[in-house]
């Protein structure tokens, strides 16, 4: 691996640890394991006595690394995907050769200054230009009373047929409980056994007041409410398997 910015060499030397570790089926990090890569968020778990962690390091190290090969960092030499930001460059002896042989190919100019002067006129531009068309009423779908801009509403684009071939499809589905539906879900994948008791891990015995919670919170319909629309389950019940 190489690297661009000398913040990837910690990194690296972090690697090059972890990997003799790994050959040499050794257990413990040296005193001396680099840190400098590691970010304030991921302090408290690699050290949360002010001694290196072996495992929370090498969740670290490897998410550090991914960050550092997706940023273009640190690249591999020989990869088609972590390669060098440089390889996607012109090579400089051909870039040379170009730009002694006359204006460069690309759609600017390559002089900064010229392209800088370009850039500033741009908006002046289209300023004068929408300023002109404003005094005159000739604004595309825009037009400013009383010194503020109105921009006309949008018109719809769905054509009235398609709206009727929605109604169609609609009535071809059942008509079904959204609660029934969230049960008949839950019987698939049992996805209610992950909600479980924060002291007793033990999952939630009553499923009903379970789902009617949390459609309750995706709906944004309330405890209350919802247990007004449901039958069997209380507020107090619900507010208690919420919380």
């Amino acid at each position: 691996m190489r690297y661009v910015h000398r913040s990837s060499a910690s990194l690296l030397e972090a690697i090059g640890i972890l990997r003799e570790i790994w050959q040499t089926r050794r257990r413990g990090l040296p005193d001396t394991a680099p840190t400098g890569f590691i970010r304030r968020s991921w302090r408290s778990f690699v050290m949360p006595n002010g001694k290196i962690d072996r495992r929370p390091y090498e969740l670290c190290v490897l998410s550090e690394l991914g960050d550092r090969l997706r940023a273009g960092d640190i690249w591999v030499e020989g990869s088609q995907h972590d390669q060098s930001f440089d390889n996607a460059l012109i090579p400089r002896p051909s870039f040379d050769l170009m730009k002694a042989n006359g204006p460069l190919p690309i759609a600017v100019s390559s002089l900064w200054g010229t392209h800088l002067e370009d850039r500033q006129m741009l908006p002046h531009g289209k300023l004068v230009m929408v300023t002109a068309l404003a005094r005159i009423g000739q604004l595309p779908d825009a037009r400013l009373d009383g010194g503020e801009l109105k921009i006309t509403p949008l018109k719809a684009t769905t054509p009235p047929e398609a709206g009727v071939a929605r109604n169609a499809a609609y009535d071809l589905l059942p008509r079904i409980r959204i609660t029934d539906l969230l049960m008949e879900v839950d019987r698939w994948t049992d996805f209610s056994a992950r909600f479980t008791h924060q002291r007793t891990g033990r999952a939630a015995e009553d499923r009903t007041a379970l789902l009617a919670t949390v459609l309750a919170d995706g709906i944004n319909l309330g405890l209350t409410r919802m247990a007004e629309t449901c039958s069997g389950v209380t507020s107090r019940r619900l507010a208690w398997v919420h919380d």
